[in-house]
């Protein structure tokens, strides 16, 4: 047998180091998404998730995307009845999600890292943000629907016109 420890005694036999990376990982990836939520912020002011959904900012902007693909007024005011419900859907669960980054941030500084909560967490929040995802999906097929074949069309150019414009 060798004198010379194979890799995995090796990996085992530092324990601090990849202590100190996972805390060097931990807090690089803590402070990328507060820059994240920052940048967002900054350019973004006009909501954020504590103040409910703006329903009538959403509104607007899916008017203005409408105009282009020539949809009628009675076509709008549908699309606009079915964001409205979603929103009605959606908000209870952006309500329970407020406060999130400080409840992390709570489990993280705590004396003693509780993993159960941790994880307890993290499930919760990505259920959460599936029932979101899937109502957002109902609500794009459903005002899909209202739309012509030829509406879509229009109005996915103009999506792809406005995408092309934003800086990335």
């Amino acid at each position: 047998m060798s004198d010379t420890p194979n890799a995995t005694t090796r990996r085992r036999g530092r324990p601090g180091r990849r202590l100190l990376i996972g805390g060097v990982a931990v807090v690089a990836l803590l402070a990328g998404a507060a820059g994240a939520a920052r940048a967002w912020e900054g350019h973004h002011r006009m909501w954020n998730m504590r103040d409910g959904i703006p329903v009538q900012m959403i509104e607007h902007r899916v008017d203005r995307m409408l105009q282009k693909a020539d949809a009628t007024a009675d076509q709008q005011a549908r699309v606009n009845a079915i964001i409205e419900a979603a929103a009605h859907d959606i908000d209870p669960l952006r309500a329970e999600m407020v406060g999130t980054h400080e409840k992390a941030l709570a489990l993280l500084e705590a004396p003693q890292i509780d993993r159960a909560a941790i994880e307890k967490l993290r499930a919760d929040r990505i259920a959460q943000m599936d029932q979101v995802s899937q109502r957002l999906s109902k609500a794009v097929a459903d005002a899909a629907e209202v739309l012509t074949p030829e509406q879509r069309a229009k109005l996915g150019q103009a999506v792809e016109e406005f995408h092309q414009h934003r800086p990335d």
